[in-house]
């Protein structure tokens, strides 16, 4: 595929800004849902939506996306993503209440600062690619 020779004015440049970007992973997402789907699937939604409501607004972050086993979320200050990602890991153990080692939703969390380019619906840059793969070295 080639690039278009004009510039389309009705979509707009992206400007770089410089964000904190964090990555929420579930350890073994794939087992868990094999085990028992419905289960994952509730709590992951309760839990979610908690972090959306409980935890990201007072911080000032967004959620960029969600994933059935992980979040990209996007923060101005470095402080409030870290509070936000201790927050995270805090409250997932409320969702493994009365659940045995192997039912346990584990996360993995990775926050990396860098600048991105910012739409609606996305971000964009190797900030988040960087920030994803460092979630992936991360211990539960």
């Amino acid at each position: 595929m080639t690039a278009p020779d004009t510039v389309d004015a009705s979509w707009p440049e992206l400007p770089w800004v410089r964000r904190a970007i964090v990555v929420v992973d579930v350890v073994e997402s794939v087992r868990l849902m094999q085990a028992n789907e419905a289960d994952v699937i509730d709590r992951w939604r309760h839990f979610v939506n908690d972090v959306r409501t409980q935890v990201l607004e007072p911080r000032g972050g967004r959620m960029v996306k969600s994933l059935g086993d992980g979040m990209l979320l996007e923060f101005e200050k470095v402080p409030e993503a870290v509070a936000a990602s201790l927050a995270i890991q805090d409250r997932i153990g409320h969702y493994n209440h009365a659940r045995s080692a192997d039912e346990a939703i584990l996360l993995r969390i990775a926050v990396h600062v860098d600048r991105v380019r910012i739409d609606v619906l996305d971000i964009f840059g190797a900030a988040v690619n960087l920030a994803a793969r460092l979630c992936t070295l991360a211990l539960p």
